[in-house]
């Protein structure tokens, strides 16, 4: 297991930096490298060479371009045929006027008589999807032929012209896909970085791996006319040869996959705090994530001897609780999680389920509930009382504070608790004084240990 994670840790380190460095790249600059692009088969764009006769009609659209003093093209977005409209600086007294500019439905009689007869360009609008750029300027163009094949549409090759200014035309064959344009200072994307880089790294260092797919889908688009969409789970892979299952995403299909693949080891992008939901399938997860990685080994014992919970809670909660930052309420639960992971449980902050809500839990290795928290600044003790009981622990721990331990006093004489089947840790941290119950019994008192107090110890071991 340690030569596999060894593996995929060098797969993944500087992954997500590196992602974050292209991403601020492509928002400000607009620019994704051609290498990577060239990896990607989301929409594949491939410029057209084109033989004699389609140059002559291209030059020959050009010089119209340039006669009409043409400044944009575009398409009738609401029509379902290919109708284009342009617009051009120029008045002709045959069409109306709009603005400071003057547009045209190239299929109106007059002008469709001069575009598509005597000039012969009908092949070109039949032919090529049309496009001008936002800073087209008539007195200095160029065009950008090519074909790509749009994501999912197997069956599906679109032609487009592009006429555009020099820095669009190089954006356009730099980048082989529209998934990133200019909006106001910023460009903004769709480029999957992860998974682009991942498959590089992967393919750098010659591992093979499977990605999902799902069978593809017939659509009816027109009465006479289907696609063929095709998928692939694009967040996940397999490393068959490794028995590792890596998984970007949090889809419920991805639980089915690792429940029937039962991967010798689980790789999820994201924080180990989603580890509950993976403790049924009993799998070593690796998760990593921009603090680094974290590593749970299904084999790991736990401790789950009361007495032992008790003293490693006793010994570390006031130092623990000292590291950490936020109100009361929340410094306790972070500090008992903290003991709980070092005894090998894993914890979950806010807990729900079944009507209730606790502050934490704590799991073993078979996803069992075995220790149950609330922490109660009001008071309300009873209440946390009947909460944790609802998850069936073996230990239910409530933190109050109060400025003297009458709730310890109260908790004897409490007629339900000779029902209670769990033992409870209730612990006051005002006084510092924590008792250890088995139903109305108190079983043990506890001192909570201060670090000086700690320090004390250590010395004298010594």
């Amino acid at each position: 297991m340690e030569s596999k994670i060894e593996i995929m840790k060098n797969l993944l380190s500087g992954l997500l930096e590196e992602v974050e460095e292209l991403d601020n790249q492509a928002k400000k600059n607009g620019y994704i490298p051609r290498e990577l692009c060239d990896t990607c088969d989301r929409k594949i764009r491939n410029e057209l060479i084109l033989h004699n006769i389609e140059q002559n009609s291209i030059e020959n659209f050009k010089n119209w371009i340039k006669e009409y003093n043409i400044i944009k093209i575009y398409k009738n977005e609401y029509s379902s045929t290919q109708i284009y409209s342009l617009k051009s600086i120029i008045k002709n007294s045959k069409f109306n006027k709009n603005e400071n500019a003057f547009i045209y439905n190239i299929y109106t009689s007059g002008f469709s008589k001069e575009i598509l007869k005597v000039r012969g360009l009908k092949s070109i609008f039949d032919k090529y999807n049309i496009i001008t750029c936002p800073d087209f300027v008539n007195e200095k163009f160029d065009m950008f032929i090519y074909s790509e094949k749009p994501a999912y549409h197997t069956d599906s090759i679109i032609n487009t012209i592009f006429i555009g200014c020099e820095k669009c035309i190089q954006n356009k064959k730099n980048i082989r896909c529209d998934s990133i344009y200019k909006d106001g200072f910023l460009y903004k994307h769709s480029c999957d970085f992860k998974n682009l880089l991942l498959k590089r790294k992967i393919k750098n260092m010659g591992l093979s791996y499977e990605t999902g797919e799902k069978p593809p889908d017939r659509i009816q688009t027109s009465p006479n006319t289907f696609q063929i969409m095709s998928y692939s789970h694009e967040n996940e892979y397999y490393f068959r040869d490794l028995d590792i299952y890596l998984n970007f995403s949090n889809f419920t299909w991805e639980l089915d996959t690792i429940e029937h693949l039962k991967p010798s080891l689980l790789i999820i992008i994201g924080d180990e705090t989603q580890l509950p939901r993976y403790l049924d399938y009993e799998t070593n997860i690796l998760f990593y994530n921009e603090n680094g990685f974290f590593y749970y080994d299904k084999n790991k014992e736990v401790d789950k001897n009361i007495n032992n919970i008790c003293e490693a809670i006793i010994q570390n909660l006031n130092n623990e609780i000292e590291k950490q930052r936020g109100n009361d309420h929340d410094r306790v639960i972070s500090a008992l999680n903290l003991t709980g992971s070092q005894l090998g449980y894993v914890t979950q902050l806010e807990y729900s389920g079944a009507g209730i809500r606790l502050d934490s839990v704590w799991f073993d290795r078979e996803g069992k509930i075995q220790v149950a928290s609330e922490v109660e600044t009001t008071g309300t003790y009873k209440k946390d009382l009947i909460s944790t009981w609802e998850v069936e622990p073996s230990l239910a721990i409530i933190v109050g504070f109060s400025n003297t331990d009458k709730v310890a006093e109260n908790l004897i004489k409490l007629t339900f608790m000779k029902y209670i089947p769990h033992h409870v840790l209730y612990i006051n941290k005002i006084t510092d004084n924590a008792f250890l119950f088995e139903k109305q019994n108190i079983l043990k008192k506890y001192k909570l240990t201060k670090e000086e107090e700690k320090n004390k110890k250590e010395i004298k071991n010594i």
